[in-house]
């Protein structure tokens, strides 16, 4: 059968090419920018501000901040690493973040307390809610900056232990530190 095209005709152009002469403006245009001495990294601070602001709500960490932030402020029992991870994130359920108590009956509010310490699996599995035990380098690092910008450090140098958890680097709040160099 033949349909009367050679074999390098086709019916449908692909618009989504660019033409050799819309190549060719696009870098006659490019050229004349730089002898002109446009620089192509230089923002007013208007422009940057925009930039900051909208990366800032792109970030993937922002995902963890919040949820991470809510499981630091939340009111805890003070036996918070005798219970399992099943009863920690039961406990996390029945949490009423909006006003910061616990709608379970169980704990008086002499038996709670805010942390002062975490640790990465806990965050990962209680606070994050995942379910595979195993963190990728990508994701530790997410938690890690996360909690860095919510004023927590990671002592990179001692372990303690954190219940079922086992051992692990503590990260502390820095709030009741005072960090004078003197």
């Amino acid at each position: 059968m033949d349909s009367g095209l050679e074999q390098n005709e086709c019916y449908i152009k692909d618009q989504t090419k660019f033409t050799q002469e819309y190549r060719d403006q696009l870098l006659a245009e490019a050229i004349e920018l730089y002898n002109s001495g446009y620089d192509i990294f230089e923002w007013t601070e208007e422009q940057l501000s925009w930039w900051e602001r909208s990366n800032e709500s792109n970030l993937a960490e922002n995902d963890f901040i919040g949820r991470i932030s809510s499981y630091l402020e939340m009111k805890r029992p003070k036996s918070w690493y005798s219970m399992s991870v099943e009863q920690m994130k039961y406990y996390m359920q029945k949490y009423d973040f909006d006003k910061n108590e616990n709608g379970d009956v169980m704990y008086d509010e002499e038996d709670l307390e805010t942390a002062t310490k975490v640790c990465v699996p806990e965050i990962w599995q209680v606070a994050l809610g995942q379910k595979d035990l195993t963190i990728n380098r990508y994701q530790r690092e997410l938690i890690y900056q996360s909690i860095e910008r919510l004023g927590w450090k990671v002592n990179k140098t001692k372990q303690a232990r954190f219940g079922v958890f086992g051992h692990q680097r503590p990260i502390t709040t820095l709030a009741g530190e005072d960090n004078l160099p003197f």
